[in-house]
């Protein structure tokens, strides 16, 4: 496993520097070899845990409360994400979609026009949508995206001449 496990890294850090595509942004990029490196840690924590004051309570042996500090952790750590305490988006396309409503007038026409740079972006952009059509926002509202190249003011171009012909008027 640990064979495995480093040859994931070396192949993430290829990837990373080689090809010039980071993958070290993004941890859904890291998941496939995480249960290699969790089966590690539980052969390292049963040594602990067998080896420790064998002699002694285990409320007295270091290493098996190191071991039950490591669990008490996990359950910790795993309640926060269950909870949607931890991992939480810094992107909220529910805020989004209730901040534009309350934005503009009822009933007026709403135009969400923006750049984009990446995919994600994109994805982004799609939640809000999303949103909107699960709030039945009347009438729908409208998404301008343009793609956006480094150094370039041609996006800001293209959302200013594109826009023009949306009836008014719009937020």
């Amino acid at each position: 496993l640990a064979d495995f496990v480093v040859c994931a890294w070396g192949l993430i850090l290829w990837i990373t520097f080689a090809i010039a595509a980071d993958l070290t942004i993004a941890a859904r990029f890291q998941f496939f070899y995480f249960p290699a490196v969790l089966a590690i840690a539980a052969v390292l924590l049963a040594r602990v845990w067998q080896e420790a004051g064998r002699d002694k309570p285990w409320w007295q042996a270091g290493g098996k409360r190191a071991v039950l500090v490591v669990l008490a952790l996990n359950f910790l750590g795993g309640v926060t994400v269950v909870s949607d305490l931890g991992y939480q988006k810094f992107e909220r396309p529910d805020l989004m979609a209730q901040a534009a409503r309350q934005f503009a007038p009822p009933g007026t026409q709403l135009l969400l026009a923006t750049t984009h740079h990446s995919h994600g972006q994109i994805a982004e952009m799609m939640g809000v949508g999303w949103q909107f059509h699960q709030q039945n926002h009347e009438p729908a509202p409208h998404f301008l995206l343009a793609h956006k190249e480094d150094g370039s003011e041609l996006a800001a171009q293209v959302l200013a001449r594109r826009s023009k012909p949306f009836p008014v008027p719009f937020s």
